[in-house]
């Protein structure tokens, strides 16, 4: 434990505030200032319309609104003088900007002095106004508040109001602010690591808000790594009957889960089994102990004498020899999982988790925790005389290691020797023994050195090298040799080998190896549309080379030329728009790539296009209510919609305002024509494949609502 005199802690509390105040000052200096700068944009937009330059003034205006984390207000204030430009330069336009005005922030005013635009602006707004959507608005202010979105949520439920001047929505405007305040206060106690009061905090927010990103990390983070061990460790010792220890993490989980009744109910066995408490034995047996049975009394007159003679003897004793003062202490280390090995300052204690370390000097002391499959656990704790110190691990899975070599492919000289070299691109958590071996190819081709290879968490990082040689052979061919490093859990690497042999100076080395297969409906398109295939030089002498194909639906980016030594080059197979008049069915070609100069290294690639049958789009039709039918009160609105693979959804609209989205058939919707105008109106239904084709239908209806005198 750390201790400090009184200056010390003064000096140091004095320059921890001078740089806490500096920062947060620098920090809100920039976001003001660049908060300024954005907002430049609006005033040096309105300055360049009101001195005529309205292009300059369109080209900020348009900047700014595009930006959706610029204040709403702004943004509105924004499209209104993008629409005082478009007055002098592109009257069409004007009506389209102010209606962005409104959509961005109905409740936006500005001082005009220009009495004909004044009235154009009240004209639309009246005209916005009639066309809200209300139950869209109120659906859309419900699934914002449950997603976390308090701000967005509460400028909606305004619009509504002024809408519905006969209700009120001051309770929900109340509760976006309450709620806020309260997501605000929960995630400040999780960022000060204070996570039984965070908890505690966002349990009720995540009921309220289930879609809030932020509450339901937060949540998640703090069941899952420090909920979870404690309760696991806590069921560890009650199974172990080890009943004060689970007692501890018991009483410890439920701060975060008070009214946990499976906790509960344990923590109040561990209680009696301690004799703190008394539990109905019911209880006790459900959970598999035996409650100890009652003791038989003993005579008062004897248990008196007895523990008069003790006390006397005890008294003796103390009187005799006083005890000294403990000098050492203890630490109790936990951990989850259990069975981590315990080393202490750098030495291995030979113990487990749980265990209890004894005789310990007080002081600070440096633990480390190793489990395979997990990552090293570091920390230091200060012991204390005469006292027990626990510690409690959570450890992180150990993430697994890939082989990292300096080449894929490797040239090894006929009668010589090549070398690569092989590293681990994550520390193991134990470790690793690597084997490498020739699985096909060119038996002339061997390992000369290297072919077991060792990492542990020292030397992962350090590369260790493989040789190759390459036997004297009768022939000229350039021999080809794939081998594999492979261990326990770690994905395979393969590395090719290529021999170059005297009898061929130059080799053609084509990869990918893969073929290239290429899909899509009859008439296009076809994905993938291409594929890249480099050709190299391999060997000790220059090539010339070509390339060819049979297909007329096939393209190729090069068809010959000349490799020099360790060059290379590319070259691109495309489907061209000779497949989109093929039919139905699957065709192929193949692709040769020849060395014209010793035949080194020729090659051939397999080209496959598969052509489907063309999706059809759906069809759909309104069946109820019929085309120029008179309705009235509320009205069941029918949709019969079908496709050969499938109905993704099918969206219904009424006076080309959409009313409702139906993903499952039966397609109905319960429309109250009560709340529309006496006279025409017009419905319609698009449907949606799952490859999001589309169809469309639409009939007109007459209401009429008949009111009484």
């Amino acid at each position: 434990m750390l201790r400090f005199n009184g200056i010390g802690l003064k000096r140091t509390s004095l320059l921890v505030l001078f740089f806490f105040t500096w920062f947060t000052f620098a920090t809100r200096f920039q976001l003001a200032r660049a908060q300024d700068e954005t907002e430049d944009k609006v005033r040096q937009g309105r300055e360049y319309y009101e001195t005529g330059d309205y292009g300059k003034s369109i080209d900020l205006l348009k900047e700014y609104t595009a930006a959706p984390q610029n204040p709403r207000e702004k943004r509105a204030e924004a499209y209104y003088f993008l629409a005082k430009n478009y007055s002098a330069v592109n009257p069409d336009k004007v009506k389209e900007t102010l209606t962005k005005t409104f959509e961005t922030d109905w409740f936006f005013t500005i001082d005009e002095k220009d009495a004909y635009f004044k009235k154009i602006v009240e004209d639309l707004r009246r005209e916005f106004m009639e066309t809200i959507p209300v139950d869209r608005y109120l659906k859309q202010a419900e699934d914002e508040f449950e997603n976390g979105e308090y701000e967005e949520a509460k400028y909606l439920y305004r619009v509504v109001a002024q809408k519905l001047p006969g209700k009120t929505f001051d309770r929900q405007i109340e509760k976006c602010d309450e709620t806020k305040h309260k997501k605000q206060e929960a995630l400040d106690l999780y960022k000060k690591e204070q996570y039984e009061r965070a908890y505690l905090a966002l349990k009720p927010l995540l009921q309220i808000s289930p879609g809030d990103k932020q509450i339901k990390t937060a949540s998640q983070w703090i069941e899952t790594q420090k909920i979870a061990p404690l309760i696991e460790t806590a069921v560890t010792y009650f199974k172990n009957k080890d009943y004060k220890d689970a007692a501890h993490f018991f009483e410890w989980a439920l701060i975060f889960m008070p009214d946990d009744p499976e906790i509960q109910e344990k923590l109040t066995i561990c209680k009696e089994m301690l004799g703190i408490e008394q539990t109905p034995a019911k209880t006790i047996e459900k959970q598999g102990i035996k409650k100890p049975g009652k003791k038989k009394k003993f005579p008062v007159l004897l248990v008196l004498l007895g523990t008069a003679a003790v006390g006397t003897a005890l008294f003796l004793l103390l009187k005799k020899k006083k005890e000294p003062a403990p000098t050492t202490g203890s630490i109790k280390v936990e951990s989850s999982p259990v069975g981590a090995r315990i080393w202490l300052n750098n030495t291995d204690t030979g113990q487990i988790t749980p265990a209890v370390l004894t005789g310990i000097q007080p002081g600070s002391h440096a633990i480390k925790l190793t489990k395979e499959g997990y990552l090293d656990y570091q920390v230091n704790v200060t012991v204390e005389a005469g006292k027990e110190t626990l510690l409690f691990a959570p450890l992180t899975p150990a993430p697994t290691p890939t082989f990292l070599t300096t080449s894929d492919t490797v040239t090894v000289p006929e009668g010589g020797q090549a070398t690569f070299q092989v590293k681990l691109s994550e520390r193991p958590a134990a470790n690793v023994s690597a084997t490498v071996r020739r699985i096909s190819g060119d038996t002339d081709i061997a390992i000369s050195s290297g072919e077991n290879l060792t990492f542990n968490s020292s030397n992962w990082d350090t590369y260790q090298a493989v040789t190759l040689n390459a036997a004297e052979d009768s022939d000229d061919v350039n021999g080809e040799a794939i081998f594999r490093i492979s261990a326990a859990g770690i994905p395979d690497k393969d590395i090719l080998a290529v021999e170059q042999d005297h009898g061929g100076p130059g080799y053609l080395t084509v990869t990918p190896t893969s073929d290239f297969s290429s899909a899509g409906a009859q008439g296009g398109p076809f994905s993938p549309t291409s594929k890249n295939y480099i050709l190299a030089n391999t060997g000790t002498g220059s090539i010339n080379w070509t390339t060819t194909k049979t297909a007329n639906w096939l393209t190729l980016s090069d068809t010959s030329g000349k490799l020099e030594i360790g060059t290379s080059t590319a070259v691109t197979v495309s489907i061209n728009n000779n497949a989109n008049f093929l039919a139905v069915g699957t065709y192929t070609d193949t692709i040769t790539f020849l060395n014209t100069t010793n035949g080194s290294g020729s090659t051939t690639r397999t080209v496959t296009l598969l052509i489907e049958t063309p999706d059809t789009p759906p069809t759909v039709t309104i069946t109820s209510p019929t085309n120029a039918q008179t309705v009235s009160g509320t009205v069941t609105i029918q949709i019969n919609a079908s496709d050969d693979k499938g109905i993704s959804k099918v969206e219904l609209y009424i006076d080309n305002v959409l009313a409702a989205t139906l993903t499952a058939a039966p397609y109905t919707y319960q429309w109250n024509t009560t709340t529309a105008a006496n006279g025409s109106h017009t419905i319609k239904a698009t449907a949606y494949d799952t490859v999001n084709q589309t169809a469309d239908h639409q009939i007109t209806v007459s209401v009429n609502n008949s009111r009484k005198p």
